[in-house]
């Protein structure tokens, strides 16, 4: 089946873009398309077409919401040190490795991924591809960006898919000259001669049939895919089998084996692509579930990427089974699934949402989850995540966390907010952790709200209300803002004072500088 039909005029462009990263210059590319309507597909088959000519740098991650923020630089480093001879590659990919398993600062980790990516481009062109971007972490997106503002007189392409309503594209537009290429969806002649391509060879549907599909699936490629292969196996009197494309899967669902079935359930409460024997512990299966297995990929429900994890190819199986599971079984298998990650040594951010979903207001379990989700809260902060942040803090909530608890979270989502640029809303959080007693901490992110959001005589009352470095640094920065500078001089001095007094050595640094 030819898989271009429809889209040469995108691939032409990205043929364009990748000869003139060959003269190194540097291109960047935002596919940008409503879900179904073939951004991935578009993007794998431009890859595939250069396969021998590029370096493929993938920092996608496979599976799931960004609660493994981390776990794709991790798969990335690896594939790097493993496909590359390159002394300096490898010792590149080696620093990254480290930085990713000691949970090393956001800032720290975006320079490595720079820096492998710069001593690959003196060797081969290199695609650095971030597809599905947004479900990928803000980490994740901003260090692409960087990578193509830097990449700018490099043999680099950087591409990125993603959905029309992802905001944080913006950060790539505001650092680049990207190309943003809409995939629309196919035109009716497309659309006709996908399905065609698809039927023809079980002999083809007759042109009513196809006239039929095409226009219940309006231009949708996932749909149209969907529907083709259903009308295919179950064609009825002229009339399609299904009225919708969630319909059509959970028919697929109801067929599957009960073994199959809760493998699929596990695999799909999971939030990053799971191992098969993961999978088969959680539904409580013996570890190897071969026959279980078998079923699931032969039946095109799941698939394994290239490292034996499982995935879900088609984002409507997912929701399907999610949607068929009954509530109380969802809940024992995140139980289970947190007991096991648990065992397995898995941190904060991994166990909490699965705690999180297991957990029903009032009762013991719940209490531990939500003191979970405050320790992993501060942990999606601390390796930029601010996204996962906000996600653990309104689920805790949710389970009524006591007043200590509450006070933590409520600080963690004003840091979260604060991170994303949402300067009102996050003075609101802070607030009601200071009236839940949290005391220094949430104040200062108050006043750094303040600052931000330009109220500078309540931000300075604020830091004045607070101790320690952060506070007079702070309040030197207000007082320079509103050009009181000999009192913003007098406040640097202190800060410096402050960071000698407490041996804070890159503290003193920046206070030099601030006081400079």
């Amino acid at each position: 089946m030819r898989r271009d039909v429809g889209r040469a005029a995108e691939l032409s462009a990205l043929d364009a873009a990748l000869a003139r990263a060959r003269a190194e210059r540097g291109q960047t590319v935002l596919l940008v398309g409503e879900a179904g309507v073939g951004t991935s597909h578009l993007l794998r088959t431009f890859l595939d077409s250069h396969e021998d000519e590029v370096f493929v740098a993938d920092l996608t991650a496979r599976q799931g919401p960004d609660s493994l923020a981390l776990a794709p630089l991790a798969h990335f480093a690896a594939n790097v040190a493993r496909l590359h001879e390159s002394p300096a590659v490898d010792a590149a990919a080696s620093d990254l490795t480290e930085a990713v398993s000691g949970r090393a600062k956001g800032r720290e980790i975006v320079r490595l991924i720079d820096e492998v990516i710069r001593q690959l481009s003196e060797h081969d062109t290199v695609a650095v591809v971030l597809d599905d971007a947004q479900k990928a972490s803000t980490l994740l997106v901003e260090a692409t960006a960087h990578i193509a503002r830097r990449s700018r007189d490099r043999s680099v392409i950087t591409l990125l898919a993603t959905r029309p309503d992802d905001t944080r594209i913006d950060a790539v537009l505001s650092r680049t000259d990207a190309l943003v290429l809409p995939v629309d969806p196919f035109d009716p002649a497309s659309a006709a001669e996908l399905v065609e391509q698809i039927t023809l060879a079980d002999g083809g549907l007759d042109p009513a049939s196809v006239a039929a599909i095409v226009e219940r699936a309006g231009g949708n490629a996932r749909y149209l895919i969907e529907l083709t292969s259903a009308h295919s196996r179950e064609r009825t009197d002229g009339g399609l089998p299904v009225p919708t494309l969630g319909l059509l899967v959970l028919r697929r669902v109801e067929r599957l084996s009960p073994d199959a079935l809760a493998f699929v359930q596990a695999a799909a409460i999971a939030d990053a692509a799971p191992s098969p024997r993961l999978c088969a512990l959680v539904a409580g299966l013996d570890p190897d579930a071969g026959e279980a297995l078998d079923e699931l990929l032969r039946e095109g429900m799941i698939d394994l990427d290239a490292h034996g994890l499982v995935v879900f190819p088609n984002p409507t199986v997912h929701e399907a089974v999610i949607a068929s599971t009954p509530r109380t079984e969802l809940r024992r298998l995140h139980a289970a699934m947190a007991g096991l990650l648990s065992l397995l040594g898995a941190d904060a951010t991994e166990v909490a949402p699965h705690a999180l979903a297991a957990a029903t207001p009032g009762d013991g379990s719940a209490d531990d989850a939500v003191a979970l989700a405050a320790d992993a809260a501060e942990i999606a902060l601390h390796t930029g995540n601010p996204a996962v942040a906000l996600d653990l803090v309104e689920s805790a909530v949710r389970l009524g966390p006591g007043v200590a608890t509450e006070a933590r979270l409520r600080t963690s989502e004003g840091d979260a907010l604060l991170h994303l640029g949402h300067v009102d809303s996050a003075a609101t959080a802070f607030e009601r952790a200071i009236a839940l007693g949290s005391g220094e901490t949430a104040l200062l992110g108050l006043a750094r709200a303040l600052e931000r959001g330009g109220m500078l005589d309540a931000a300075l009352d604020a830091f004045a209300r607070r101790s320690g470095l952060g506070a007079v640094r702070g309040r030197a920065e207000v007082l320079l803002g509103l050009g009181r500078v000999t009192e913003a001089r007098d406040a640097a001095a202190a800060a410096v004072a402050e960071a000698r007094r407490t041996d804070e050595t890159a503290a003193l640094a920046s206070a030099l500088s601030d006081q400079a």
